[in-house]
Parts: C-alpha cells; structure tokens; sequence
C-alpha cells in the first residue's frame, strides 16, 4: 500500500514522465485499496511540494473538488489539504487562480474554504511582491559573486 510516508517525490527530476508520474499518484488517491482515505489529502498535499507536482495537485483538487468533500468531511483536513497545495504559490497565475476558486467557494457558501484560500492569496501576494522588490538585487549578487 502506497503511504506518504514512503513517497519521495520531493527527488523527483524534471520531465514529462514524472508529471505522469504525480498524476498517477494523484489518479490512486482514489482507489482505497491502493493509498488508505484517511491519507489520500496528505498525499496530494505531498505531491504538490514537488516542483513539478504543484500545478498536477492543483488541477487535481479543482477537477476532483465535490468528490474531495464528499470523501473527506472533516474542515481541518480539507484546509490542511488546501494549505498543503497552494503552499507554494508564487505567480501571477496563481494569484489569479486561487481569486477565482476562492470566489467559487465563497459563492457555493463555503466560507472555511474561502477563509483558507484568503490567507494563501494573501501569502502568494507578498511573494510576489517580495520578488518584484528583490529579484533584481539577487541576480545582480548571483551574477557578480558566483
């Protein structure tokens, strides 16, 4: 039985193959007998920290979003999983992204969602800020001192 414990995506190279790869993950969090329900939201959490699980996780959780509820009816476990997918938000597209999925929950009425999704538009916003304001200085140091 497949845990997020003995996944190592987190090594995962670059490519096509393991995106596949993390969409097959994904794809078994569905499958009961293949990774146990009380630890399908971890591992589509874990899947999203991989740099190239992220945008995978995402669409997973907006493409699966009234089977995640359905499955899984604790608060604290659906936040913890939205936490764990937006946590590495950094983009204009994610901004935009999460506006519109947080507009989606709030207009469905499901505020601890959108309560959620408000703290990580906020945290994407300041990344991105942080970027604008610093990146400059970075490539510059990078470029002069490696």
């Amino acid at each position: 039985m497949v845990t997020p414990r003995n996944l190592t995506l987190s090594t995962i190279s670059t490519s096509a193959t393991w995106i596949q790869t993390m969409r097959s993950y994904l794809n078994l969090t569905k499958v009961p007998w293949m990774i146990r329900k009380q630890d399908a939201l971890a591992t589509i959490a874990l899947v999203a920290q991989n740099i190239n699980g992220k945008k995978p996780a995402w669409v997973f959780v907006k493409d699966n979003w009234e089977s995640i509820l359905s499955e899984h009816r604790s608060v604290e476990a659906i936040v913890g999983l939205l936490e764990g997918v937006t946590s590495r938000f950094a983009t204009e597209v994610d901004l935009q992204e999460l506006k519109a999925f947080d507009a989606k929950m709030e207009s469905e009425g499901l505020y601890f969602a959108s309560r959620m999704l408000s703290k990580a538009i906020r945290r994407t916003a300041s990344y991105i800020q942080w970027r604008k304001e610093n990146e400059k200085a970075i490539y510059n140091w990078m470029r002069n001192n490696v």
